[in-house]
């Protein structure tokens, strides 16, 4: 390794360092990367991922999934802001609860969005219970937790009565590097050390910015 990839590799370990004596636990980094808008995007603070252009299959998809499926409720968590659910028209019957981790963007959302189909708490995917659902939409967040805490999050899964598991992965992956809470790299649910079965399908949810995402279901 050259001189200068040793000091880019030390410089970059030591703001990691630095970064988890300031932030010490993950619902302060996502709060943190909210208030800051990390991501940069003009439109959603949640990031590029939630804008509408992002978006735009996921969005003609999920209403005919959630028909086909006989969907009942939802759990979408982390929900982010609701840029771009806003502006799916679900099922009269549906109903429809958002978890979020941010403080701020869950009171946000009540005030906003809230109403006698759809409610907002405030959830956190690692630590917390989920509530039972028929479909719990975990989109663009596993890819941000470390393999351990993935592996949390999926054991919370096994442990409820939830029908069918929609999530983020990249099936053309090999292979699941490991991070810290609150980076990001892509992301094989079927891959060592997560190991889910192969999905029932596969929903396109690449963008300009990442190709290889889908949306995988999984039935539990």
């Amino acid at each position: 390794m050259s001189g200068t990839r040793v000091g880019a590799f030390i410089a970059s370990n030591i703001q990691r360092f630095i970064f988890r004596l300031v932030f010490s636990d993950h619902k302060a980094i996502f709060t943190y990367y909210y208030k800051t808008n990390k991501w940069g995007d003009g439109e959603s603070n949640s990031g590029p991922g939630s804008s509408l252009l992002a978006t735009e299959n996921i969005r003609h998809e999920l209403p005919i999934l959630i028909q086909e499926l006989d969907i009942k409720t939802i759990f979408d968590a982390p929900c982010g802001d609701f840029n771009w659910l806003k502006e799916v028209e679900l099922p009269s019957y549906v109903k429809y609860t958002g978890g979020e981790l941010v403080d701020e963007i869950v009171d946000i959302n009540r005030d906003l969005f809230e109403n006698s189909q759809r409610s907002f708490m405030k959830f956190d995917i690692i630590e917390n219970e989920i509530p039972l659902t028929d479909l719990w939409l975990c989109r663009d967040s596993l890819f941000h937790l470390s393999n351990s805490d993935v592996l949390k999050v999926l054991s919370n899964l096994r442990s409820r009565k939830i029908k069918y598991f929609l999530s983020t992965t990249f099936p053309s992956l090999d292979i699941n590097e490991d991070i810290l809470t609150g980076e990001y790299r892509p992301i094989n649910l079927e891959k060592i050390p997560f190991n889910l079965p192969s999905p029932l399908r596969y929903i396109d949810d690449s963008n300009n910015e990442i190709i290889g995402k889908k949306l995988g279901l999984w039935e539990l």
